[in-house]
């Protein structure tokens, strides 16, 4: 065993630290043996007591939400090439190929990014340190991706979200979101429509519009219109209410009650400062939560609204 130096006084880490392989030398320097140099494991070393000095509350688990997005990360490998080592180009191939994860400080917090696959969307985790209100960490999140979201410009969107029990930072998180696979039925002869009017095909492209959005906002407020256009201006507002009442009769909400609500939410969907309505905030989870549930329920009333209508909108004919 070498002697350890001298501002290093865990041995059993230290031992630890130094048989961790290193997959990328350091430009001008040769190295015969995969193990870490002793200033490397120093170093190593100074960083986890950092970061455990950095964090004065305990930690008792994680926040966890994959994502989906065209986004993902790797960490690229030094372009400098020393005498022995592969190409740069087969060494960032391979980087890619692992999928190791790494920390991504934001607002004086640790995001972990788990890197996706073929199979798997990314996760994204951060520690959390109450079980009971974890609120702040998931609009730190949200926070966190809007920031990537608008440098690098792609959507990333929460498919799915988990807390759970702590383990290391780099360890694999328990959330394992599969990628949507098509959904496959048989395939049709011919696809017909009840009539070939402006307003069912404004209806049509509206819904699809909803259900083709990564934006909540965007599926709302397209919903509302498609309820609009089949019940009609301004009958969809005595129209919205009763009609919420026939679809959820449990909830026991009156129909004035139910466009009340269903409004309010239309107009902190359509507008950044509202008058009369909650104010919007894409990153604020409790919010967003509302939006989530007042989406669907626009779904349903629009798809209501546009059958109630026309009673076969599109009609599929069997095969023979």
């Amino acid at each position: 065993m070498p002697p350890l130096p001298s501002d290093v006084s865990d041995a059993s880490s230290y031992m630890a630290t130094t048989q961790v392989k290193r997959r990328w030398p350091r430009r001008g320097r040769h190295h015969t043996t995969p193990n870490l140099t002793r200033f490397q494991a120093r170093r190593r070393l100074e960083r986890e007591r950092e970061r455990s000095m950095a964090s004065e509350e305990v930690r008792i688990g994680w926040y966890q939400v994959a994502v989906d997005s065209p986004l993902d990360f790797r960490v690229y490998p030094e372009r400098d090439t020393a005498p022995g080592q592969k190409p740069w180009i087969e060494r960032l191939q391979e980087a890619t190929a692992a999928r190791e994860p790494f920390t991504i400080s934001f607002e004086g917090r640790s995001f972990t990014w788990h890197p996706g696959s073929d199979d798997f969307l990314p996760v994204v985790t951060v520690p959390i340190n109450d079980w009971d209100n974890y609120d702040e960490e998931r609009f730190a999140v949200e926070r966190f991706l809007s920031a990537l979201s608008f440098e690098f410009g792609f959507g990333v969107a929460v498919y799915s979200a988990i807390a759970s029990g702590f383990n290391g930072e780099l360890d694999p998180p328990l959330l394992q979101q599969a990628r949507i696979k098509p959904t496959i039925y048989p395939a049709p002869n011919t696809v017909e429509v009840a009539e070939t009017s402006e307003e069912l095909s404004l209806c049509l492209a509206l819904v699809r519009e909803a259900l083709s959005s990564a934006s909540r906002v965007l599926a709302y407020l397209s919903y509302w219109k498609a309820v609009e256009v089949a019940v009609g201006d301004p009958d969809h507002r005595s129209w919205i209410g009763p009609a919420a009442v026939a679809l959820w009769p449990e909830d026991g909400r009156t129909a004035e009650s139910w466009y009340e609500r269903l409004k309010e939410t239309r107009i902190a969907a359509a507008h950044a400062i509202p008058r009369l309505a909650p104010q919007y905030h894409p990153d604020d989870p409790t919010l967003t939560s509302r939006l989530m549930e007042d989406v669907d329920r626009m779904h349903r009333l629009a798809l209501k609204a546009i059958r109630e209508r026309w009673q076969r909108p599109v009609r599929i004919p069997t095969r023979p």
